[in-house]
């Protein structure tokens, strides 16, 4: 659909051909409606409004407990220990390397023992009688060292086997329980400060609100004046042309003056450009509306209360 405008310019009749999209018709409610929910500002308050919640929600969790787990674990690819590989070995043969150590006293000792029986013998004791006590001894001595050896033995295992620590694998945890008995009345102000800043945001949002509605209803009740304006100014302005071709006519008949009809001209041209003034602010006005309800600021609407006549205060 084309609309083709009209205007008086300059001594010159100018047409513009407007292309006219399909329009809809909006009420005071609506316009307010979508101004809320297009205005970005009043989001953003909405959103500081939920921010500020839920510091407050936040800020009442300090009177409780607070319980925290920590929990870490370590792996290395080898094993730390106190003994290295040598002590290792060396440990378990303690008993072995003892006795051999101690053959040389124990040679020495065979020696004495041997000198002793001849002693014995000489003294006229039976051969068979000594020979038989230095084979006791003997025996004695050799199970005296292999105890020993046994003994040192087992002990030198026993040791590497209780230093032997396997730290491949670690793992280490603790659980912390806190409990706020007194903080010097920090929690208390801390609450306070987050229900005032609640406050705050609510107030602000409930700010933002009005000052949308208020834009909103101005540039609804703007437009719709205009557009009364626009009838009464399109109205005078025929009425001064029907005028103006009245007096033109007398004067062609002689009855009235040239410069009666060059004060008519005059009217004809203001009342012109009074029209000019109120559809050039029409178009700015609805553009204004459209913006503030986020719509085009192309798009062709109708206000309802454009249409009525009677603009009473129940429609306001």
């Amino acid at each position: 659909m084309m609309q083709i405008s009209l205007r008086w310019m300059g001594g010159l009749l100018c047409m513009m051909v407007i292309p006219m999209t399909a329009q809809r018709v909006l009420s005071l409610d609506s316009c307010r409606q979508m101004a809320l929910q297009n205005n970005k500002q009043l989001g953003i308050s909405k959103l500081k409004q939920n921010v500020a919640a839920n510091i407050r929600k936040s800020a009442r969790t300090k009177y409780l407990p607070h319980i925290s787990a920590i929990g870490t674990y370590e792996h290395t690819s080898e094993a730390i220990s106190l003994l290295n590989d040598a002590q290792k070995k060396s440990l378990p043969q303690m008993g072995t390397e003892a006795v051999g150590g101690l053959q040389p006293q124990m040679a020495g000792l065979e020696n004495s023992f041997a000198q002793m029986g001849n002693a014995f013998v000489q003294l006229g004791v039976p051969p068979a009688q000594v020979q038989g006590m230095m084979g006791d001894l003997q025996k004695n001595m050799t199970g005296l060292t292999a105890g020993l050896q046994q003994i040192l033995n087992a002990q030198g295992q026993q040791i590497v086997d209780a230093l032997n620590t396997d730290t491949r694998n670690v793992w280490a945890g603790s659980i912390l329980f806190t409990q706020p008995i007194f903080m010097g009345g920090s929690i208390i102000a801390l609450n306070k400060m987050a229900d005032i800043n609640e406050r705050i945001a609510e107030n602000t949002l409930d700010a933002r609100r009005q000052a949308t509605l208020y834009h909103i209803d101005m540039a609804y009740w703007q437009v719709v004046s205009l557009h009364h304006k626009k009838q009464l100014a399109e109205s005078y302005l025929d009425l001064v042309k029907k005028l103006d071709s009245d007096v033109h006519k007398m004067i062609d008949e002689g009855v009235a003056t040239r410069s009666d009809g060059l004060s008519v001209d005059v009217k004809v041209n203001e009342a012109e450009m009074a029209v000019m003034k109120v559809d050039d602010g029409l178009v700015l006005s609805r553009m204004l509306l459209n913006q503030l309800c986020g719509i085009p600021l192309n798009e062709q609407v109708i206000l309802e209360d454009e249409q009525s006549t009677d603009l009473s205060e129940e429609n306001a």
